[in-house]
């Protein structure tokens, strides 16, 4: 099983990798908030805004993502229930355990990241991201809400640049 994993592992895109390891740290998660994690770990990967994300509705919004984490169900990798979102399945997480061994870089951001926004709810994840990630939010819906919610978040706790 290890030898397929690894071959599945060779011709995984990067962004199904970090969508699988920060489902893996936080557990259920519903699409947006791995939206918002996402866009936080590519955006410390990268040490720029990502290009990978576009604004959307709610801002931050990558199709990768989202491709990727239907692939992964598809694939037997990951299950989805509405009202409780994505989870790793028992292949999953054999897949995750191989995975955070064998890309150390992208399993510490993903790690990171998941830990970071550890007790936020999804709406203060959004209003973290509106924050650090200003080039992204021209035309949202919910600007205005996120700047509300914002305004009690300080975002120097939560620092983009990966100390390595």
């Amino acid at each position: 099983m290890n030898d397929n994993l690894d071959e599945f592992l060779g011709i995984t895109s990067e962004p199904a990798k970090i969508a699988m390891l920060i489902i893996g740290y936080s557990g259920d998660i519903k699409s947006t908030r791995l939206q918002k994690l996402s866009l936080v770990a590519k955006g410390i990967l990268d040490g720029k805004v990502p290009i990978s994300h576009g604004a959307y509705l709610f801002e931050g919004y990558s199709d990768d993502i989202d491709e990727s984490t239907e692939t992964m169900r598809s694939e037997g990798f990951l299950n989805y229930e509405a009202g409780k979102g994505f989870y790793l399945s028992g292949d999953g997480k054999k897949l995750f355990l191989c995975l955070s061994k064998k890309e150390p870089k992208l399993n510490d951001v993903a790690k990171k990241v998941s830990e970071m926004f550890k007790g936020l709810s999804d709406r203060q994840v959004t209003a973290v991201t509106y924050k650090l990630f200003s080039q992204l939010t021209e035309n949202p819906i919910i600007k205005e809400e996120m700047i509300r919610i914002g305004e009690n978040i300080n975002i120097e706790t939560f620092k983009l640049k990966d100390k390595q």
